[in-house]
């Protein structure tokens, strides 16, 4: 299983738990049959800056794709948007075959203090259970 795979969970459980307002995720995908903890410089930053950036709002252009040969293409439901979060959040799926994935959700303020005060440049799942702040849910 790979990142990819994990969107068809994600959104199910997203459709299941439908948030009250505006949410913006960050998903990231950790093997724990390969890694063990999670690396806190896989969220690049600008991608810690979209999520902040949210939060007081944000315009963005949806671009148009260009064809592909042969291929199928889901239309565009618009050509912009403007965004104002209540709620962003980094997203760590921990897999391991044949279980539950489970998700730890961080808000983005809460995932820049853990980065920036965290000991290492890393974090396990038994030790961001232990964060106060974080959702777990299994997907």
């Amino acid at each position: 299983m790979n990142e990819r795979a994990i969107y068809p969970n994600w959104k199910k459980w997203i459709l299941a738990h439908p948030p009250q307002q505006t949410e913006l995720y960050e998903l990231k995908f950790i093997n724990t049959t390969k890694i063990k903890s999670f690396a806190f410089d896989r969220v690049d930053q600008h991608q810690v800056d979209g999520l902040l950036a949210s939060l007081e709002g944000i315009f963005q252009r949806i671009m148009d794709q260009p064809w592909s040969s042969g291929g199928f293409q889901q239309k565009k439901l618009c050509d912009s948007m403007y965004i104002k979060a209540y709620q962003a959040w980094v997203v760590i799926v921990f897999y391991q075959p044949r279980k539950a994935k489970e998700t730890v959700m961080i808000p983005v303020k809460k995932f820049i203090e853990l980065k920036k005060k965290w000991p290492r440049k890393s974090i396990k799942l038994d030790e961001l259970r232990e964060v106060s702040g974080v959702q777990i849910v299994f997907i």
